[in-house]
């Protein structure tokens, strides 16, 4: 056996995306070695650790001083029955393993540790130096650079010594405080045009993610409360308020995993009455917008449609008026306080032990969310003059686009942008197809009340209105064969290193 070697180690530790390193080798064309690597721990503290690890068919003690870049660093090699003795000293749920690929790129040679469960797909990329002036003028070459999160060398959490006490990975640490200020000093004017957003850290607790982003809608459910009852008739605050309402519930429902069942119970249902009446108005609203469209298509008289207008405006009216007394309601503001009280505190509705780092949690609720798509999907080509289907479909393309929306800044820069414009175009398809049922069964309904209206124009109208269905169920089938049936184009919201190298 060989003797003890005394040594200085100096090295820098970065976090990985959650993706395969495969993806990083092929982006840069170059090869790698796979070594597999189990150890544990007999001592540990901050600044002394007592490794064993058996790395290919080496088996090795370390003994590390020290933290932060350098490290003084004693290892020996030791036989294979010196290690089985130790190990089966210790905990078993405490061993690490891990895979390690070796590569050198641009003349330095980089190890890019991928952890196996129950810390999978946790990926720490370290780089070693012969002195410290080095180590600190070393800067990521803007090819690796891109899979990076976050530098963390000398983070102690990150430590293999930490993990292996914990076995669980570790968020970075952010005050909430810090993430619900960063609403506060918006101006209210965003809140009232859907653009109210703001940054997070990729690698921060779900679970505060969560909340500030239920912070934030809950101040644009407020503010366009607040307009409308005021007097503000604008159909768009009628339309933030929905689409605030649906966020709220879209987040809930994703990240339901987080959160006390009887907390998750109670945010499902309590914005159901306020949804009910701003449907009604809302309705009116998108059916008064295309009330040209319609007597232009169906060539009806101008006496229908002024008839039309007299029937429909007081219609509106009550529908604003209704609202407005929800809106007045106690249940109302019992929602923004709850929504305010949980947001407010850290823990507070949290399960603690289901708790995550924010873009791990995303990559989960990506992946289930694609697959209620492809389900979707999969039923509208069955039945493709099933109206409902296309609806169900439209709800999941919606979910997907919000979940998305409230982290931009935690996914990839370049591919979300244009992935979420496709989301979007999709979207707009299908809610003009399921906007144009709505009103088919409206204008038939109208058209039984007084037939005066319409004269004998209806039903030309509704067959004119049923095809241009057809054409919106042809153009939405066809942006979601390619965006649907794309797994690439998911996993690069998450995966930042999955082009090709330029």
């Amino acid at each position: 056996m060989k003797s003890e070697r005394a040594s200085k180690e100096i090295e820098r530790r970065f976090l990985v995306v959650p993706c395969s390193p495969k993806t990083l080798f092929k982006r840069l064309q170059i090869p790698y070695r796979k070594i597999p690597i189990e150890q544990f721990y007999l001592k540990r503290s901050p600044k002394r650790v007592h490794r064993m690890r058996k790395i290919g068919n080496r088996y090795i003690e370390t003994i590390k001083r020290g933290e932060g870049l350098v490290r003084e660093e004693i290892e020996r090699p030791i036989r294979r029955s010196a290690y089985r003795k130790a190990k089966k000293a210790i905990d078993s749920s405490h061993i690490i393993r891990k895979v390690r690929y070796v590569f050198e790129y641009g003349g330095i040679v980089y190890e890019l540790d991928r952890f196996l469960e129950p810390l999978k797909p946790l990926s720490i990329l370290e780089v070693e130096f012969p002195d410290r002036e080095r180590a600190e003028a070393f800067s990521l070459p803007e090819e690796i650079g891109c899979a990076i999160i976050q530098e963390i060398t000398g983070i102690g959490i990150f430590s293999n010594a930490a993990l292996s006490l914990q076995m669980r990975i570790p968020p970075l640490p952010i005050d909430l405080h810090t993430l619900l200020t960063r609403y506060d000093t918006l101006p209210v004017q965003r809140f009232l045009s859907a653009s109210a957003g703001i940054r997070y850290e990729p690698w921060i607790r779900a679970s505060l993610g969560l909340k500030a982003a239920l912070y934030g809608t809950n101040l644009t459910i407020r503010h366009t409360r607040t307009a409308l009852l005021e007097g503000d008739d604008d159909p768009e605050r009628i339309h933030q308020m929905r689409v605030a309402l649906r966020k709220m519930r879209t987040l809930i429902e994703n990240f339901a995993w987080l959160l006390d069942k009887n907390k998750y119970r109670w945010f499902r249902e309590a914005g159901k009455t306020l949804m009910r009446y701003t449907a009604q108005a809302r309705d009116i609203d998108v059916f008064l917008e295309n009330l040209d469209r319609f007597f232009r298509v169906g060539k009806i008289p101008n006496t229908g449609y002024r008839s039309l207008l007299s029937h429909l405006r007081p219609l509106r009216q009550e529908a604003y008026d209704n609202l407005r007394k929800i809106l007045h309601h106690e249940s109302v503001r019992s929602l923004m306080g709850s929504l305010d009280a949980f947001c407010l505190q850290a823990e507070r509705g949290i399960v603690t032990a289901n708790d995550t780092p924010l873009l791990l949690a995303l990559d989960r609720i990506v992946h289930k969310r694609r697959q209620t798509l492809h389900k979707h999907y999969k039923a509208v080509l069955r039945s493709p003059r099933d109206v409902r289907r296309y609806h169900k479909l439209r709800i999941a393309v919606k979910e997907l686009r919000y979940v998305l929306e409230a982290f931009p800044s935690v996914l990839d820069p370049e591919s979300t942008p244009r992935f979420l414009k496709k989301l979007k175009s999709l979207q707009t398809l299908l809610g003009e197809h399921h906007d144009l049922s709505v009103q088919c069964q409206e204008l038939e309904e109208i058209g039984r009340l007084d037939d005066s209206i319409f004269g004998q124009e209806l039903d030309p109208l509704l067959q004119r209105l049923a095809r241009d269905q057809r054409k919106l169920e042809k153009r939405s089938l066809l942006v979601a064969h390619k965006l649907i049936r794309k797994k690439r184009a998911y996993k690069r919201l998450i995966c930042r290193c999955t082009a090709k190298k330029k």
